[in-house]
């Protein structure tokens, strides 16, 4: 499989649970939801490196702070919900910075 594809899946599986997150889980999903985040912003990282859209990369610092599961961060859910929301935007909206518009 080609890093464009894998990148696609991982940014639309992270999304998806990060949307999913709004709802009432065990606490299970939400240790699985740190993994699954945190990777999925380094590997993103690395992939808009090596495709020179580095600006994009930088941007996924952010979810892999907040959600990495080595160094949690603890906040009330209703303090969760809007960076649910917003780190679901970023997964959802990279994949516009992947296109390649020709004219």
């Amino acid at each position: 499989m080609e890093n464009r594809t894998l990148s696609l899946i991982v940014r639309i599986v992270s999304g998806v649970m990060l949307v999913l997150a709004m709802a009432s889980w065990p606490y299970g999903y939400y240790e699985l939801l740190r993994i699954v985040i945190c990777g999925a912003s380094i590997f993103l990282i690395w992939y808009f490196y090596n495709i020179d859209k580095r600006s994009v990369g930088w941007l996924f610092i952010i979810p892999a702070v907040l959600f990495n599961p080595f160094i949690p961060l603890y906040f009330a859910r209703e303090t969760w919900i809007p960076l649910d929301v917003a780190a679901a935007c970023l997964f959802f909206g990279s994949i516009l910075a992947d296109v390649d518009i020709k004219q």
